[in-house]
């Protein structure tokens, strides 16, 4: 069964590029105070090719979910 993650962001989170420590860089996700999402190359062959693929398809997702929540955005209607 796999494992389900929901993430909603707050202020303070945080996603960055890490370079060194490990055979190579690492997308960080940082999620409240005690969370950590890290994506990572390791040393197997092809790891980096599979990692800067997955990124890719990765970052294409994260723009059209961005789209999504400006046009959420733009269809709500807020009572003060």
């Amino acid at each position: 069964m796999p494992t389900h993650i929901r993430v909603t962001p707050r202020f303070g989170d945080s996603v960055r590029v890490v370079k060194g420590g490990l055979p190579g860089p690492r997308l960080v996700a940082e999620v409240g105070p005690d969370t950590v999402l890290s994506i990572a190359v390791d040393d197997e062959p092809g790891s980096a090719e599979l990692a800067a693929q997955f990124a890719r398809e990765l970052a294409g997702a994260a723009l059209r979910y961005a789209q999504e929540c400006d046009d959420y955005t733009r269809t709500q209607t807020f009572s003060e």
